[in-house]
């Protein structure tokens, strides 16, 4: 498939994951692309300048052409490096693949899915033919000697520099984590409720094997891009477990957005509002990325991603540079050591339950949110109500869009390879005994919800009054794991044989 010379250059231009010295030759040339769109004059050392100033039309022309040339080549040889699979950690290539295997692979993409038209793209299909789905197999094995009750795990250990439920200071100044269980907090991906479990299951361990501090974690948004790789780029991944969660872009985006700008400012949620909200794309507090795959693909990457490599504003109906995206994925996938589906949250907790050995009452909640029917605190202003989300024919028009999903594909993609791995490990774990463990969780969350919930004190209550005072005795912190005291009197349980 030969792309007209214009396509081509605007997607060899917006790549990715480059070395410093590939980006800064390319600076230039991104300059040069959008002053030609927007009419503004070009600098004396833009494009132009190279330009002789001569009457000599054919010399004019023909260094034109070899400039022209250059910049071709160029091009071709970024995109040929694009292709390559790239580290988890430095995002530098790995040739895992010969550029036959690339070519083929790439002709085969091209051939069977519309690039061009990716909301009509069956992405459980395309998952399965890329292979990116994985089995999250246990990383800690007990000895034969002890039973897992009493063995401590690997991961459970205990940092000064990184206490369980630390709550103070910026992440800015936090120094990296080694060890510990480690949650990235998707923004509006059962976060809040995510924190509380972690933080459950920190102090759990911690108390059945006599420790006096909980065991180290982290369950916090990671708010400026690049912090991912600062704080757990140098972790022991012997001694620790790093995972988070995952959403349907759609969902999550008016879940973002509702939370956000509706409920919590008052904002009145117009077409024109909504629409203007869906273009935010702040790395924590948007719901898009800027041309990097996805908000999701851009939260969790260690990689250093350079803009709109994945999706071009001036092709915003197209996918860009789709087997990249895919190669990031697959990083993600092999960075992380577990990922929670939300559409598939019940089933995501027992999956995690049995890799770490945890016992069910580890991993029991009490809803942190429901929109529609409770009520959010925002520190120093008070309690705010929590509309439940609901799209306009035009809104849901626009998020049914090829336009939407090409900003967003690459989550839609990960969002199924995360199913898909869910899948792969419950066969590994074997389908029966996990079935039994879901079971058994469910009887337990039914019975816990009986017995706790009006016992729980959240910081807003039903009636929206504050009630911090209380939330402080009922919760680990903010609203993370509120009335686990409760849900500790419940009969405990063994693992599941």
């Amino acid at each position: 498939c030969i792309l007209p010379f214009s396509d081509r250059m605007g997607e060899g231009m917006e790549t990715t994951i480059h070395n410093d010295e590939e980006t800064k030759d390319l600076i230039n040339t991104q300059d040069l692309s959008q002053n030609q769109q927007s009419g503004t004059p070009l600098p004396s050392s833009s494009f132009s300048s190279y330009l002789p100033h001569s009457s000599n039309s054919s010399l004019r022309w023909f260094r034109l052409f070899f400039v022209l040339l250059f910049l071709v080549a160029i091009l071709f040889i970024t995109d040929r490096k694009e292709l390559l699979p790239r580290d988890a950690n430095s995002g530098n290539s790995q040739p895992k693949y010969t550029k036959e295997e690339i070519r083929a692979q790439r002709l085969q993409l091209m051939t069977r899915y519309s690039f061009s038209n990716p909301s009509a793209i069956n992405y459980t299909s395309l998952v399965q033919d890329l292979g990116l789905a994985r089995v999250f197999s246990p990383k800690f094995q007990s000895s034969s000697s002890e039973s897992s009750r009493d063995s401590i795990p690997p991961w459970c250990t205990y940092d000064e520099e990184h206490p369980s439920n630390e709550i103070a200071g910026p992440i800015l100044n936090r120094t990296a984590y080694t060890s510990g269980i480690l949650y990235n907090k998707m923004p509006k991906a059962a976060s809040s409720t995510l924190s509380g479990i972690v933080l459950r299951i920190a102090h759990n361990v911690a108390k059945r094997l006599g420790a006096e501090h909980p065991c180290t974690s982290f369950e916090h948004h990671i708010e400026a891009a690049g912090n991912v790789h600062r704080l757990f780029k140098d972790r022991d991944v012997h001694k620790s477990f790093l995972f988070s969660s995952v959403r349907d872009p759609a969902d999550q985006a008016m879940s973002h957005i509702y939370f956000r700008h509706i409920s919590r400012r008052n904002k009145i949620p117009s077409d024109e509002n909504m629409m203007f909200f869906l273009m935010d794309s702040d790395h924590q507090n948007g719901v898009v990325s800027p041309g990097l795959g996805g908000f999701q693909i851009a939260y969790l990457t260690f990689a250093k991603l350079t803009k709109f490599y994945a999706w071009n504003r001036f092709n915003p109906t197209r996918v860009a540079q789709p087997i990249h995206v895919h190669n990031v994925i697959q990083a993600i996938m092999e960075t992380y050591d577990f990922f929670i589906s939300v559409e598939r949250f019940d089933e995501s907790l027992v999956a995690l339950q049995l890799l770490l050995g945890l016992e069910t009452s580890d991993i029991l909640y009490l809803s942190s949110k429901a929109a529609g029917g409770s009520y959010s605190y925002r520190n120093g202003k008070g309690c705010f109500f929590l509309l439940k989300p609901n799209a306009s024919d035009a809104v849901a028009a626009y998020l049914a869009s090829d336009e939407w999903y090409a900003k967003q594909y690459g989550d839609y993609v990960l969002v199924e390879v995360v199913k898909q791995s869910l899948d792969l490990t419950i066969a590994y774990l074997g389908e029966d005994r996990f079935d039994q463990a879901l079971k058994k969780f469910r009887a337990m969350k039914r019975d816990g919800e009986g017995e706790c919930a009006d016992k729980a004190k959240f910081p807003c209550s039903d009636e929206g009054e504050e009630q911090m005072e209380a939330a402080e005795e009922s919760c680990y912190s903010n609203d993370w794991g509120c009335g686990y005291a409760c849900l500790d009197s419940l009969t405990p349980d063994d693992i599941p044989s």
